[in-house]
């Protein structure tokens, strides 16, 4: 589309350029009798004047002056005069100028003005004229507060090129919205309208401005996700699996996945999730751990065992029992007991590989702690170690099952599987077992195998022994409290007593979930 540059015809001296209310350096012969009018113009108080004057001036026969009407425009102009000076002049493409649309499209937008912004941008389109960036500025910051989408890309439209003009109102509004939360429907307005014109766009620009674009496509991202604007998140995210960017905001990701869980958004988080699994971009695992825990929340723990079938590796710092509990916990609040959980992962179980069969089972296993019971339990865990496919984690299940139960028995049996762990997993059950003893209240022999642990150069944990004190403490008599409290002061454990008098019951698990 050919469009005539809105400047003058030839250059006016900067001397007299300088003295001049909003002048362009490009208009006005320098002849000293323009001069003269145009000082006089300058000197006039009121818009009537003004318009007297300029008017003697064009109409002056035999005139070669060459005059702008962007001198009609002062400091103090009114929306309703620069409407007057488009009245009487704005026909004419001959008066409009690049003088004239800085000052005027300046007025419209420190005065906000919708119809006069919306005016001036359809005059400028219909006389084929070249706007400044500083004009194209002005006009779109009216056309964003009035959230005016037909006058912004019309705009747009007829400038194409001026991306960093248009990169530069979404830094504007970010800048107080991405942290603070303010300005996030205009930002929502602006994703709908101008960000998707600016990516269609997107492989005409220079591969630095495709990054900028990028950029600030994750600040708006990241802006909707700080406000938990689901809407925003939700419209911006096809953008990402169509668009293929160059790379991936980490911070952008988290946040959304997090805004998308807190807004039961499950099916839009796991999309997500999906999608960067598929670019092998490295997760957050404690998303994953999110969205299992949500759906697990949501009563749907068939889909959340299938959601965490796909992410879990066994690399996180994470156990697998405390990423399978939420989902153990919600098969138990589902079913009404464990035959009937067992019979819906029964399909999980056929042709598993030996992964799958572990975590099966372990999941089983774990449901089955809800309902104690015990012949579950005890099936899968001969299942496992049949397959050689025991872990340290198994062995716990079976321990907190005997803690459950108050069982020495069961804990003997278990403690003797485990002679064959190595030397630290069997310290680990020998400490379960120790707290066994305390909670059956066989507080001489828990005493007599600390010792004994003592003596191998164990250093026993602190949550053993503080569950200890507390529950010989508050159960037992005082001469045995008198004596696990010599026994341990002698073994070099030293607890205040601000520790020992807390109200609050000190609980020890086998197994943390």
């Amino acid at each position: 589309m050919f469009m005539r540059i809105c400047n003058r015809n030839g250059l006016r001296n900067a001397l007299f350029a300088s003295k001049l209310l909003f002048r362009s350096v490009h208009v006005h012969p320098v002849s000293l009798e323009s001069r003269a009018v145009l000082s006089t113009l300058e000197k006039l108080n009121t818009h009537p004047e003004r318009m007297k004057l300029f008017s003697s001036i064009l109409n002056e026969k035999g005139s070669t002056r060459n005059v702008d009407i962007g001198d009609l425009i002062t400091l103090k102009s009114s929306e309703d005069e620069v409407h007057d000076i488009l009245n009487q002049y704005g026909h004419d493409n001959s008066l409009l100028t690049s003088n004239f649309f800085k000052k005027a499209t300046s007025i419209a937008e420190k005065n906000q003005s919708g119809e006069l912004a919306s005016r001036l941008r359809e005059i400028a389109a219909n006389s084929m004229l070249a706007l400044s960036s500083e004009s194209i500025t002005n006009l779109l910051w009216v056309f964003v507060r009035e959230r005016n989408a037909y006058d912004m890309m019309a705009l747009v439209s007829f400038f194409p090129s001026e991306l960093p003009v248009y990169l530069h109102v979404f830094r504007r509004i970010l800048l107080t919205s991405a942290r603070t939360g303010t300005n996030v429907d205009t930002c929502y307005f602006l994703v709908e309208t101008l960000l998707q014109d600016l990516l269609k766009r997107r492989a005409t620009y220079s591969i630095a401005q495709q990054r900028e674009l990028e950029k600030i496509y994750y600040e708006l991202l990241l802006c909707f996700a700080y406000s938990y604007h689901t809407s925003g998140i939700k419209f911006l995210l096809p953008i990402l699996y169509r668009e293929n960017f160059q790379s991936i905001n980490a911070t952008s990701m988290d946040m959304a996945v997090t805004a998308l869980c807190a807004n039961q958004e499950l099916e839009a988080a796991i999309q997500l999730t999906l999608y960067l699994a598929k670019r092998d971009f490295p997760v957050n695992y404690m998303l994953y751990q999110e969205i299992t825990d949500r759906l697990c929340f949501e009563n749907k723990p068939l889909l959340a065992l299938k959601f965490f079938q796909n992410f879990y590796k066994g690399t996180h710092t994470k156990s697998t029992a405390e990423f399978l509990m939420p989902i153990a916990e919600s098969f138990y609040k589902k079913f009404e007991s464990s035959a009937q959980i067992e019979k819906s992962l029964s399909e999980f179980l056929k042709d598993a590989s030996k992964p799958t069969y572990a975590i099966i089972s372990r999941l089983l296993m774990l449901s089955a702690l809800f309902s104690q019971d015990l012949a579950i339990i005890l099936r899968y865990f001969a299942n496992l170690r049949s397959k050689k496919l025991l872990t340290l984690v198994d062995y716990k299940i079976v321990f907190q099952l005997a803690f459950n139960l108050r069982s020495l028995e069961l804990a003997d049996a278990i403690s003797k599987e485990g002679k064959h762990l190595n030397q630290s997993d069997q310290f680990k059950l020998r400490e379960n077992y120790i707290a066994l003893q305390i909670l059956v209240k066989k507080y001489t022999e828990a005493i007599g195998n600390i010792e004994l642990l003592h003596k191998e150069g164990r250093t026993l944990s602190k949550q053993l022994l503080l569950f200890a004190l507390h529950s010989v403490k508050k159960n037992g008599t005082e001469e045995d409290f008198k004596l696990l409290h010599s026994v341990l002061g002698r073994l070099g454990y030293e607890f205040q007593s601000k520790n020992l008098d807390s109200p609050k019951a000190v609980a020890y698990r086998c197994l943390y979930y």
